[in-house]
């Protein structure tokens, strides 16, 4: 499975989760601050700078997605090994 189709997947199970993924340019000036999952009004948001790779993107997504509820949610092997925190060398291919 390449990378894209695991980010896909692994966006797919946040929004399953209840959790809203946002893509923002986070750097401005100054100020540096990281992608990351936060809660805003109550609500869990992702917040991903489009600069990231999309290895970043899955390890980001998938650490969200940890100890949340995803017994309903169909994920590939590789997007499961990803959220228990598998190396990501062993499942996703450069």
């Amino acid at each position: 499975m390449d990378q894209t189709k695991i980010v896909d997947e692994l966006i797919a199970a946040a929004e399953s989760a209840g959790i809203t993924i946002r893509e923002a340019a986070l750097n401005s000036g100054d100020v540096k601050v990281r992608s990351g999952l936060c809660t805003l009004r109550g609500e869990p948001i992702l917040f991903l700078d489009p600069g990231l790779t999309l290895l970043e993107r899955a390890m980001l997504i998938s650490s969200a997605l940890r100890g949340r509820d995803l017994d309903n949610v169909y994920l590939s092997p590789a997007a499961r090994a990803l959220i228990e925190g598998r190396e990501p060398a062993e499942i996703i291919p450069e």
